[in-house]
């Protein structure tokens, strides 16, 4: 008789706390791993940027792609340097309250969508108009890569692992500080 088709007993409350309790302590191990080998993994990947200003790198599995993993970059970003030009500028624009206090939805649309004119050294609107008081701030070096798995390969993992055909073992899966201990 086939497994898959052989009737099914419920288990047992006991059965389910201890699976529960198990499963727990599985996941516990493979967290720590995951945690250890993707901060090595990110760290890698910025320093390669660094070196060679490549962004993505494609990860495969037994030929599979597994998805990519891509250094995330940084953009500049708009700041109020000059509050007192910009407050003019937003007054002119009747952009903020009596009393006047700048609205802070404009301010915030502006800093969003303002341009900046690297020749002229000022930031633009959309319209070309000067937004004074404006400066745009450099983008930090890359911090963070993103992973984005490929769906169709982890449907495929999936069904391995169900059918018992994936076979890896986590210890193969060694974090950097494990391989120096091994020395």
């Amino acid at each position: 008789m086939d497994q898959d088709n052989a009737p099914q007993a419920k288990p047992s409350v006991g059965d389910l706390q201890r699976d529960a309790l198990i499963m727990r302590f599985i996941k516990q191990v493979v967290d720590a791993r995951f945690d250890s080998i993707k901060q090595a993994a990110d760290a890698a990947a910025l320093a390669a940027f660094r070196e060679s200003g490549h962004l993505t790198t494609l990860p495969t599995f037994e030929g599979m792609p597994l998805g990519t993993r891509t250094v995330a970059r940084p953009k500049p970003k708009m700041v109020v340097a000059d509050r007192e030009a910009f407050t003019a500028h937003a007054e002119r624009e009747k952009r903020g309250a009596w009393h006047f206090i700048v609205d802070p939805q404009w301010e915030k649309a502006t800093l969003k969508y303002a341009q900046w004119d690297a020749a002229a050294e000022v930031a633009v609107d959309k319209n070309g108009v000067i937004i004074p008081g404006l400066r745009e701030l450099p983008a930090a070096e890359p911090s963070t890569v993103t992973t984005t798995p490929d769906a169709d390969t982890f449907a495929k993992l999936q069904e391995m692992l169900r059918a018992g055909e994936f076979h890896t073992d986590l210890r193969s899966l060694a974090a950097p500080q494990d391989e120096e201990s091994d020395e």
